[in-house]
């Protein structure tokens, strides 16, 4: 381990400490920060090093573009023109291996320098307008094996708080994300095309999803499977999904979530094989168990994110052997399972003890996700074969438990 006050850094938060921490970095050890704040751009992380943050200690991502990385740094990074975003990183790992991010101190994005918070834009949920320029995932750790995230709070964030693609080996342990729920799109971990993943003892509070499972294998570049995903004993409010399934072109599967405490929340879980026409995820063998929710919609799988009543997405792929297992929902508005007008395509959706309660209706579920005025405790469409003996529905009496639609 390497001390970062040996490199020169300021840590007063007031003087640029990239160079400083970046040399600290170079040198392929851990680093460790004592208490102050230091201010910095893009930072690189190096094989067999990491960053150990100790309580008081804080990066903090410094304004403006010209200090971070060029948008095509790697043919890995993504710039989405359409959410505003460019292709910059606080904290880059590409093709590294045994790394680590750890301590009690914090990772902050550093989002009040970038956005107007005297704004609000009313589309889709209140949030801040995106601003002209921002930064993208706080973190973005890319083909990297053997990485710890453990005990960290990752906060503040402009868009996704930390990004994994193609990474293997990976522990994410007691880690807190605190993302603004004005910010659009600030996520909290997102899992993409990774292998043999641990998330535990997390709490997860922020703008969008809490935690994302996907499978781009454009932007992983191969043929790399979302595999062997286990989440536990984790904490989850988000104005979107607290658990989001889907997105990409590739396979995701064999994912284990339990103990799930999901509150305050629009989805607890979102499942979805198509975000974008002609981009369609096949997802196989996913297990949660032990979910408590409070909040709006416990559950939502459909086939395309926009709507059942477009034509389905011409690359549709299977979604197969789903199982909620030990659920409990105290919920707002009725949930949602829609197969595509291709018969199996969906199958094996498993309700083992899922107890849906719905009191309270604050709304439907909105049209362009489900084109009938009554609604259900639960909606089935396109699905007459899937078994609700498992589930118990609670409504004010004026609902149906269950409403089936051809």
């Amino acid at each position: 381990m390497v001390e970062i006050r040996d490199y020169n850094a300021a840590g007063d938060g007031i003087a640029n400490d990239t160079a400083a921490v970046q040399a600290a970095l170079d040198s392929g050890e851990v680093v460790h920060f004592t208490s102050g704040t230091y201010l910095c751009g893009t930072l690189y992380m190096r094989s067999n090093g990491g960053i150990h943050l100790d309580e008081g200690a804080t990066l903090l991502a410094i304004p403006g573009k010209e200090n971070y990385n060029a948008d095509d740094f790697s043919p890995r990074n993504r710039v989405f023109v359409s959410e505003k975003v460019s292709g910059a990183h606080l904290i880059i790992a590409e093709e590294c291996e045994n790394i680590s991010i750890t301590g009690k101190g914090k990772i902050a994005g550093n989002f009040k320098s970038v956005f107007d918070l005297t704004q609000t834009d009313e589309r889709w949920r209140p949030h801040y307008p995106r601003p002209e320029w921002r930064m993208a995932q706080m973190i973005f750790l890319a083909a990297c094996r053997n990485v710890i995230v453990k005990d960290v709070t990752l906060c503040d964030s402009q868009y996704w708080t930390c990004f994994l693609l193609d990474c293997e080996n990976v522990v994410i342990s007691g880690v807190k994300v605190r993302a603004d729920r004005m910010v659009i799109n600030a996520d909290g971990l997102d899992i993409d095309c990774c292998r043999n993943v641990k998330i535990d003892n997390c709490d997860i509070d922020c703008g969008d999803d809490c935690i994302a499972l996907r499978a781009n294998e454009r932007h992983a570049l191969r043929n790399s499977p979302c595999d062997n995903i286990v989440v536990e004993n984790c904490r989850l409010r988000s104005p979107a999904c607290a658990v989001r399934v889907g997105v990409g072109n590739g396979t995701l599967r064999n994912c284990h979530l339990k103990n799930l405490q999901i509150y305050d929340s629009s989805v607890g879980i979102g499942i979805c094989p198509s975000y974008t026409p002609g981009s369609c995820v096949n997802v196989e063998n996913i297990l949660f168990e032990d979910v408590t929710f409070e909040g709006e919609q416990a559950f939502l799988m459909l086939p395309h994110w926009g709507t059942v009543l477009n034509a389905d997405d011409p690359e549709i792929k299977p979604v197969r052997n789903i199982t909620l297992r030990n659920f409990k929902g105290k919920c707002h508005r009725s949930s949602l399972i829609a197969a595509p007008a291709e018969k199996g395509v969906f199958s094996s959706f498993n309700l083992e003890n899922v107890t849906l309660s719905l009191a309270e209706v604050t709304g439907t579920i909105s049209q362009y996700r489900w084109p009938f005025e009554e609604n259900g405790v639960l909606n089935v469409y396109r699905m007459p074969e899937l078994d609700t003996n498992g589930l118990t529905a609670e409504s004010d009496g004026t609902l149906p438990a269950v409403l089936h639609r051809p």
